[in-house]
């Protein structure tokens, strides 16, 4: 089966992406992984001119987003891809700050191709490495092979070179044999006109190690997609809309969080007797800062401390209904006290299998 990618929609809702905070990340859902090694080549976070007119989502011709790339610069960023479901969740996390009431593309080229071969080194004798390396254009990935690189002669290193031997077998068909290569010059295995297999010259290469490369039929990203993105002048909240609706409101969070997450449960801190009030700052979708009044240095604070619940949203039910909240979701809390009189505590989903098996979180500071 052909592998095809597409991006399915950006997970900010349109509420935010109107008056992003500048520490936020933006979520793009995709139906297949992506290439990960090529996503800084077709994922692109511009800061634009508040007066310019861009192209609409789709439309070929946008030569004023390569001109901006060139001449305007674009965002650094780290990012991550989890899976979700059937599908593939890239997060685009700025690695400074936006900034505050600006306008922002985030655009993404076609061409993206999905992560379409597996790379595995079957016989190792050291710590020799390859990556696999895909041609930046527009054609489909045709080849749907098993590819072998067999190393048949040691690393030899010179003056300036580092020479190696090896075969190629496509499909266990020898295609190549013997052939001798200095990966100074040159650390290119050309597997066919879009794929290649790039060696690391770091470490050396030891007779008989083995490399397999499984290639999958596909389709890069037939279209450019384009998102706008503004960030608000209080980086802190999302913005909401004047008129009066039933959207939750930046305080609606704040309580919820106060009354059902950290503040109800008095472990967290043992207060004196006469009381040490609290305040909680959302920082963003999963940080928060208690704010004590008093100083809370003199109290030994563990993971044990704390005492954690979860829920929907303002206990609505709907949201289960809705796959917006599963109720099988384990979390882990990390928390650092920031200050005297502050603790910082992030929140983030288990994809990793930490919390154990009749636990619903696990607590860890950073």
């Amino acid at each position: 089966m052909t592998l095809s990618i597409d991006v399915v929609d950006i997970k900010n809702n349109m509420h935010q992406l109107s008056a992003l905070p500048i520490e936020e990340s933006v979520f793009v859902l995709m139906s297949q992984k992506p290439d990960a090694l090529q996503i800084k080549n077709y994922v692109t976070l511009i800061r634009i001119d508040s007066d310019s007119v861009w192209p609409s989502v789709g439309d070929p011709n946008y030569k004023q987003i390569l001109f901006s790339k060139q001449h305007l610069g674009t965002v650094n960023y780290n990012f991550s891809i989890v899976e979700d479901g059937t599908r593939w969740m890239l997060e685009i996390d700025p690695i400074e700050k936006l900034y505050t009431n600006s306008r922002y593309i985030l655009f993404i080229e076609k061409g993206l191709p999905p992560e379409y071969y597996n790379l595995s080194k079957v016989v190792t004798r050291g710590n020799s490495s390859a990556v696999i390396s895909t041609k930046r254009n527009l054609s489909n990935l045709l080849d749907d092979s098993e590819y072998k690189i067999i190393i048949t002669g040691s690393s030899v290193l010179g003056q300036g070179t580092h020479t190696i031997r090896y075969n190629v077998l496509k499909d266990d068909v020898q295609i190549l044999t013997n052939v001798e290569q200095d990966i100074l010059s040159s650390n290119v295995i050309e597997l066919n006109e879009n794929t290649s297999l790039e060696l690391s010259t770091k470490y050396p290469f030891i007779i008989n190690e083995l490399f397999v490369i499984n290639l999958s039929a596909s389709t890069r990203l037939q279209s450019n997609r384009v998102q706008e993105i503004l960030t608000h002048v209080d980086a802190d909240v999302i913005k909401t809309e004047d008129n009066i609706s039933s959207r939750i409101q930046h305080e609606d969070i704040l309580n919820f969080y106060k009354n059902n997450v950290f503040i109800k449960n008095p472990e967290p801190v043992t207060p004196p007797q006469n009381g040490n009030p609290v305040s909680v700052k959302y920082r963003n979708l999963n940080t928060f800062t208690l704010v004590f009044e008093k100083d809370i240095s003199q109290y030994i604070i563990t993971p044990s401390t704390f005492n954690l619940e979860f829920s929907e949203l303002f206990n609505n039910y709907l949201l289960s209904n809705m796959g917006k909240y599963n109720t099988d979701n384990k979390y882990i809390v990390k928390y650092k006290i920031a200050t005297s009189h502050s603790i910082v505590i992030t929140v983030e989903k288990d994809t990793l299998g930490v919390v154990g098996i009749n636990d619903k979180y696990v607590v860890q500071e950073i």
